[in-house]
Formats: C-alpha cells, sequence, structure tokens
C-alpha cells in the first residue's frame, strides 16, 4: 500500500473546521458580504493544497489500490453469499 503525506488533509479539515466554527452565532446581514469575501479568500489560499494532495494521492496509486481492495472484498462478499444460498433452502424470489 501506497504511503501519502496526509499534512494536505490534515490542513483542510483544520480550515473546514474554522469555517465552521466563525459561522456560528447570530447572523448578522451587515456582515453577510464581509464572511463571503473571507470565505473566497479561504478557498483561494486553499485550494493550491487541494491540488497538490490530489496530484499526491493520484501519483501515490493509492486511489487505484483502494479501488482494487474494494473490488477484491466485494467479489469474496459475494461469493460468501452465494455459497451460503447454495447450502440453505433461502431462495430469493
Amino acid at each position: 500500500m501506497a504511503v501519502v503525506d496526509n499534512s494536505n488533509s490534515k490542513l483542510l479539515f483544520k480550515v473546514y473546521v474554522n469555517i465552521k466554527w466563525r459561522s456560528r452565532g447570530k447572523y448578522k446581514p451587515r456582515r453577510g458580504p464581509k464572511k463571503v469575501k473571507d470565505g473566497a479568500k479561504i478557498i483561494r489560499e486553499t485550494s493550491p493544497t487541494a491540488r497538490n494532495a490530489v496530484r499526491k494521492f493520484h501519483e501515490s496509486g493509492a486511489v487505484s489500490e483502494l479501488a482494487v481492495a474494494v473490488q477484491e472484498a466485494a467479489v469474496a462478499a459475494q461469493d460468501t453469499g452465494h455459497s451460503v444460498l447454495c447450502r440453505t433452502s433461502y431462495r430469493p424470489s
């Protein structure tokens, strides 16, 4: 399994938590435009970080390995289900 540096995901999580924390409290219409601008600024600042995280995931092959592992698990579960059904008198209609 490939090893991926997750510092980018930690940064994105911190940004998400920061946005959620800031958005608590009463809404004041005067602050609406400023909050939108602040949100846009945060997105602009974190966009390259997210892009780099996606590139690293793609380059490491972690997503492909995960997809293969999920497919193998699904086939194993399907085979197990078939063998259980063949041993019992239950037949789905």
